[in-house]
């Protein structure tokens, strides 16, 4: 009979403990708990770069817009901005975070300066198809002059490591997040009154 006792009453010591459960809780807890929390930093860093990509491609278009001197012009040249000045000058002003400014400027940004019509006319390629990024549709036109209607359009590759935010998802693990830019360039003489 007392051997019955002591076997229940450890059993019922047993059930009662609790030492090792809240251990075990935390664990089961813990990897999601984190794996959330960082999943949402990310999307806050992409969300980050997103605006950041489109304030500094607004930038290079004022600045375009105004005519400042961005790019020198290259001899022969009828304008003085181009595809690669451009992109390096996009990347420097950025402070894209989850992109250094090196592989920015070495294949990260895709970047578009096209001279439109204006019209309904022009084609515009999709900066991404089937999965990933159309390297078709980033011209270089020659012609983007005072008076003209200019188009800016970039795309930036970063790591993906979420399914949610802004941008397009890749087949090749990344996710692309665009911006755009359309103005007519203003004459200069109409640059040079409005600083007087």
């Amino acid at each position: 009979m007392m051997k019955r006792v002591s076997r229940s009453l450890r059993t019922v010591r047993m059930i009662r403990e609790t030492d090792g459960a809240v251990a075990v809780e935390f664990a089961m807890v813990a990897f999601p708990f984190f794996m959330a929390i960082l999943g949402l930093i990310y999307i806050g860093l992409l969300y980050w770069t997103s605006a950041t990509l489109d304030k500094g491609l607004e930038k290079v278009s004022q600045l375009m817009y105004e005519g400042r001197p961005l790019c020198g012009l290259a001899p022969g040249a009828a304008s003085p901005y181009n595809q690669a000045c451009l992109r390096d000058r996009l990347c420097e002003q950025s402070p894209l975070v989850l992109v250094s400014e090196a592989k920015c400027k070495s294949g990260a940004l895709f970047f578009d300066l096209r001279v439109v019509k204006g019209d309904g006319t022009d084609s515009m390629p999709a900066m991404v198809t089937n999965g990933t990024v159309n390297t078709g549709a980033f011209v270089d036109e020659p012609g983007a002059v005072p008076g003209k209607i200019v188009m800016l359009r970039a795309a930036l590759e970063v790591p993906n490591l979420a399914w949610v935010g802004p941008g397009m998802s890749t087949d090749a693990g990344k996710r692309v997040v665009m911006a755009a830019s359309v103005f007519r360039m203003r004459a200069l003489t109409e640059y040079m009154n409005a600083i007087r």
